[in-house]
């Protein structure tokens, strides 16, 4: 193992808090504990691969990279990065509401908004 990855388990405190803090908030929009675990766990490692010496506190960059990943990940529909054209996310898929309308009647609401103007 490289020695940038040597370390990780210093962190594992770290991804269990962010783990239980996402799973308390968002865990409707997650499949299970079990994923949202593992999906920290492979951004820990992305964290310490683009981690750059004296930019920043190492455990303050490792708990805001994996934050802002997971988010992007539940709210964007982002996959993890870097992961070589086979994407996984630990999110649930979520179904949008789609309204139809017939073409007469999305012209008849569009001309009676602007008569209303």
């Amino acid at each position: 193992m490289s020695e940038r990855y040597a370390d990780w388990q210093e962190y594992e405190g770290t991804v269990r808090m962010v783990c239980n803090q996402f799973w308390k908030k968002y865990h409707y929009f997650i499949i299970s504990y079990e994923d949202l675990l593992q999906t920290c766990h492979y951004l820990l490692l992305m964290a310490l691969r683009t981690y750059k010496e004296g930019k920043m506190d190492k455990d303050k960059y490792i708990y805001h990279y994996v934050t802002l990943k997971l988010k992007a990940m539940l709210f964007n529909g982002e996959y993890a990065p870097n992961h070589n054209n086979h994407p996984f996310t630990c999110a649930k898929e979520r179904k949008q509401a789609t309204v139809y309308l017939m073409e007469d009647e999305a012209l008849d609401l569009y001309d009676s908004s602007i008569l209303h103007c």
